[in-house]
């Protein structure tokens, strides 16, 4: 198992983590969706491309091109959309909880089209990190229908994401297959912000302090690493190491919007980092 790439997955988490706070304080901030995904995105695509430019890293080719852009628009695109779309309806712990079944997803996928069986020791550390978020997310109470069928279905397509991400990054430079998602989703954001008649240019210091966050924070930085983290390990070894982000949430949750963790989430949470140390082991 190499260290290095779960480190770079665990890193990626981390980031993931914040995206659900910063959406929760856009939408306080009158922010719509499609408004705050577009900036998002267009941000983050000039954050990447001026780092290429600055490295001497530049340069462009339609057939290094096309898939990761084709992933940028289409998959990303609604992938975030649909977690969006749930965010609005559900907590931030109710959501997680509902995403992070996208591992059972990743090794069905793995094991229909990659004929990767998952093993045993894979079998026992994805269901501690599942036993481990439902415990950590402290899921209670009524939630919506709607919310929780586009959580699950932000789930399934996660994991196909993931796989054909890992396709990609073996046969392109992480960074700029990085920036081309960010311009297929820029686009793809920015055409349904403008027919939703909501696409302006941002006119407050915290308006602009909560996009420079979410583009590069939430954004760039998860990434450009989870890019990277799988180029050394398997799709199936990182969807369990990203389990670490429901933590983390519940962590910053603590910290940015004084939370309190019961019980229950402390240890569902020392089920999450067991089931990363079982796949260490392995």
């Amino acid at each position: 198992m190499d260290r290095a790439g779960i480190l770079l997955v665990a890193l990626s988490a981390l980031g993931f983590a914040t995206l659900g706070i910063f959406g929760k304080i856009a939408f306080g901030l009158g922010w719509s969706s499609s408004e705050l995904l577009s900036w998002r995105m267009l941000l983050a695509a000039v954050w990447v491309w001026g780092w290429l430019l600055w490295r001497g890293g530049w340069r462009f080719q339609i057939s290094e091109a096309l898939a990761p852009f084709l992933l940028g628009a289409v998959g990303y695109a609604t992938q975030t959309t649909l977690y969006f779309a749930a965010l609005e309806r559900l907590p931030v712990g109710v959501l997680v909880l509902l995403l992070y079944v996208y591992p059972v997803f990743v090794v069905l996928l793995a094991w229909l089209l990659e004929r990767e069986r998952p093993t045993q020791t894979a079998l026992l550390a994805m269901g501690l990190a599942l036993v481990g978020i439902a415990l950590t997310t402290d899921l209670s109470g009524q939630v919506g229908l709607l919310g929780v069928l586009l959580a699950l279905a932000s789930a399934a397509v996660y994991a196909t994401y993931l796989l054909l991400s890992a396709r990609v990054s073996r046969v392109s430079d992480p960074v700029r297959t990085s920036g081309y998602v960010f311009v297929g989703a820029a686009l793809s954001f920015t055409a349904l912000a403008w027919l939703d008649g909501r696409f302006q240019v941002p006119g407050s210091l915290p308006d602009w302090g909560l996009l420079l966050g979410i583009s590069t924070v939430a954004t760039v930085f998860p990434v450009v690493l989870i890019f990277v983290g799988l180029r050394r390990i398997r799709a199936t070894q990182a969807s369990i190491v990203s389990m670490l982000e429901p933590l983390f949430t519940i962590a910053l949750g603590v910290l940015i919007l004084g939370e309190r963790l019961s019980l229950a989430q402390l240890l569902g949470g020392g089920l999450v980092l067991l089931s990363v140390v079982i796949l260490q082991r392995r």
